[in-house]
């Protein structure tokens, strides 16, 4: 399977092939990346890959740190041109992380990301809740994070994967189109979340190396459109 991940520095420093060897991943980050650049540089990855069957986005770091909260017109434009470029792709946004940055208000993060989740339904796009599954490791979810509380450290990357690799099982090939899950499927993950969050943390406990990790299962963040 074909994955197009877009974003900031965030996708561009990780090496997604070796997360997922049994698929075709494009990584197309770009360090220092805002929403308006992707936006402006969209249509260069797409002619670089031009049918993947899922598209993962994580933007919107950086505007965080530059102060800049006004960018959800131009993540709406950002779906729309892939909507129609890609109309058999699913499309996944990703929320915002819980960065650590002295200047954030806490209320910032949560209401840009429940504004995405709002788009997201809007524009018929998956929704992976991140920022919900970092802060079940700890209180400021430090250990997801590099020490500058931007990056991800191995475990951040780890979880995140976890969850992708997650919605491609379950959600396979055969079934791709750009649309919100409906409320058949948001059951079925509501039955199937304690599984789906033990075998999450699981994958999880092979791989860290922080002794401060918690193994209380995190919260479904699958499907990404609820009530």
């Amino acid at each position: 399977m074909k994955l197009l991940f877009l974003g900031d520095s965030l996708v561009a420093l990780h090496n997604w092939q070796s997360r997922f060897p049994d698929h075709a991943p494009c990584n197309c980050g770009v360090a220092g990346e805002t929403v308006a650049g992707l936006l402006a540089n969209l249509p260069f990855h797409l002619r670089r890959c031009p049918t993947p069957d899922r598209v993962f986005i994580m933007i919107g770091t950086n505007n965080l740190l530059r102060e800049e909260y006004g960018f959800l017109p131009e993540y709406a434009a950002i779906l729309d041109i892939l909507g129609s470029a890609l109309p058999p792709a699913q499309i996944t946004v990703t929320s915002l992380p819980p960065i650590r940055a002295a200047h954030l208000a806490p209320s910032v993060v949560p209401r840009l990301n429940e504004g995405l989740l709002q788009l997201s339904r809007q524009k018929k796009a998956a929704f992976l809740d991140l920022c919900s599954t970092f802060n079940t490791q700890a209180p400021d979810a430090a250990p997801c994070f590099a020490e500058d509380g931007v990056h991800f450290s191995d475990l951040g990357y780890t979880l995140w994967a976890a969850w992708i690799a997650r919605f491609l099982q379950h959600f396979p090939f055969e079934s791709r189109r750009f649309r919100t899950f409906p409320d058949a499927i948001s059951d079925k993950f509501v039955t199937m979340g304690r599984s789906v969050s033990h075998n999450v943390h699981q994958t999880v406990r092979k791989t860290r190396e922080k002794p401060c990790l918690k193994t209380t299962a995190s919260p479904l963040t699958w499907p990404p459109c609820t009530k």
